[in-house]
């Protein structure tokens, strides 16, 4: 996998190395509150990117443990 872009005017991408071995189809971050974080979706299958994106007009940082 790679990395979350920390700059606004980057485009975030996350690549998958082997999709046989993992397909996702979407994954929404949420906080202790309910709120949705992050929504992280791929394109179409064969996936070659995952765009994470914050919610519109949130422009706040993601703090995050890998």
């Amino acid at each position: 996998m790679g990395i979350v872009s920390s700059k606004p005017d980057d485009g975030a991408a996350l690549y998958l190395r082997d999709q046989n071995r993992l397909n996702i189809s979407s994954l929404v971050v949420t906080s202790p509150r309910k709120r949705t974080s992050v929504n992280v979706v791929p394109n179409a299958f064969p996936t070659t990117k995952i765009t994470a994106q914050r919610t519109l007009g949130d422009t706040s940082p993601i703090e995050f443990v890998q």
